[in-house]
């Protein structure tokens, strides 16, 4: 059986289901792997979880002894594809245009279908990072911002939120699908600022809203219309499995 390593170079707290749920389906095909957070380590087949430090990290070089797969879990930086990777999985559709590259399809994982309400209420929420337009829209629409909430914590907040709202950083972005996964796994529905792209299979699951029409776009559901509509995205999700995304980009490999 093949050693595997899956590496979490930076920002753990955010990749970390990520990196788990990886684990999850590889043990469903029959394989066990290690994790291993801000540290490089190699196998005979090592995984590379790429956070947005990654382009700064000068000893992030693939081992000619390892098959190297880098997943870009994120918006691809400078210098991501100097190296000769044996596999590369986007989550951007757009971005597939190398040979080795494979359109990542991240579909239901158990991983991210976790968490227990809170006795918390909120109306509507945004985890993540905090950047000056972000900020004048949590200010302008009165959003509660859960910063350097993770895990369990964060987990039950979706829960606990009528409308979860995910914002864009910049002016031009991607559309982040791990973010999605953490909430529509849930059964909740996410409420997306449009991006400049990104969506890929997620498109038709999502609540599209720009920087002046949250309210509108919100005030079209109330809470049971989002129940039902949270039940069946997920129940599409679970149809789009995370193992078997994960199998058919590693035909060949394992």
């Amino acid at each position: 059986m093949p050693k595997i390593v899956i590496n979490i170079v930076s920002i753990p707290e955010v990749f970390i289901e990520l990196g788990q749920a990886i684990r999850l389906s590889l043990s469903e095909l029959g394989h066990e792997a290690e994790i291993v957070i801000n540290d490089i380590r190699y196998g005979d087949v090592t995984f590379f979880i790429n956070g947005n430090l990654l382009w700064r990290t000068p000893d992030f070089i693939p081992a000619k002894h390892s098959t190297n797969i880098l997943i870009q879990a994120e918006q691809r930086k400078l210098g991501t594809y100097q190296h000769n990777w044996t596999r590369v999985l986007e989550l951007f559709p757009e971005l597939v245009k190398t040979s080795n590259s494979y359109y990542f399809k991240m579909g239901y994982s158990k991983v991210f279908d976790q968490g227990t309400g809170s006795t918390q209420r909120y109306h509507r929420m945004f985890f993540g990072s905090k950047t000056g337009r972000r900020t004048k829209l949590i200010d302008r629409y009165q959003i509660t911002w859960l910063r350097n909430v993770y895990a369990a914590e964060r987990d039950a907040a979706i829960l606990a939120t009528t409308y979860n709202i995910n914002l864009r950083a910049f002016p031009r972005y991607y559309y982040a699908p791990l973010h999605g996964l953490l909430v529509m796994c849930k059964g909740k529905v996410l409420f997306q600022e449009e991006c400049q792209g990104g969506y890929g299979i997620y498109h038709n699951y999502l609540k599209l809203f720009n920087e002046h029409n949250l309210l509108d776009v919100c005030n079209k559901y109330d809470r049971q219309k989002l129940n039902d509509l949270g039940h069946d995205i997920r129940a599409e999700l679970i149809k789009l499995n995370f193992t078997e995304s994960l199998s058919q980009c590693l035909k060949g490999i394992l």
